[in-house]
């Protein structure tokens, strides 16, 4: 399978991921999630090198999981994809794939709701400072596993850390909103 070969699956993916053909998207970015780990991205096709090939495969990957996680959600094949994210997150070691894995692990764990698992992963990747993950965004991830488990008041201190912490962030308005239904929610059940 060559490299072109596989762009054009993985768009193909997409397309069908848009056009609302999400068993076939899943298909599909399953396969390719499968297959990427045994490409060598850094020749062309003429057997030339790559100028950056790093950015190439990381921007393959990052395209085919996040088609990959859209189909699982869509269509509930939720233990094939974290299937394929664990085979991911093992083979690529501690690298921007793995780390990228883990996310999507993380996303199909809390709609198996395994919120535990998922909660640990977005744990463990907020406090990973050296990481390329955006903090802000698994925070945000994190604060809605541990709202979606019942444990409200982390979930405030994950939110309150995007508010302070990132308040120029694109997720500090969606924290902001997150933190003030939590807000309504407690007087609701002090009223009651």
């Amino acid at each position: 399978q060559t490299l072109f070969n596989m762009y054009g699956d993985g768009l193909q993916a997409r397309l069908d991921l848009d056009q609302g053909n999400n068993q076939a998207a899943f298909d599909q970015a399953s396969q390719l999630a499968a297959r990427m780990r045994a490409l060598d991205f850094s020749q062309d096709e003429s057997g030339g090198n790559i100028r950056d090939a790093s950015a190439v495969r990381a921007n393959f990957l990052r395209n085919t999981l996040a088609t990959l996680t859209l189909a699982a959600l869509r269509t509930g094949r939720y233990g094939e994809a974290e299937q394929r994210f664990q085979e991911v997150v093992s083979r690529a070691g501690s690298t921007l794939y793995a780390r990228t894995g883990r996310l999507g692990l993380a996303e199909v764990q809390v709609a198996q709701k395994k919120y535990d698992n998922a909660i640990t992963i977005y744990t463990e990747m907020s406090r990973d400072t050296s990481s390329q993950m955006p903090v802000d965004g698994v925070l945000m991830q994190l604060g809605r596993a541990l709202a979606l488990a019942g444990r409200k008041e982390e979930a405030v201190r994950a939110f309150t850390r995007v508010t302070e912490e990132f308040p120029t962030s694109l997720y500090a308005a969606d924290a902001k909103r997150e933190l003030e239904e939590a807000e309504v929610e407690d007087d609701e059940e002090e009223g009651e």
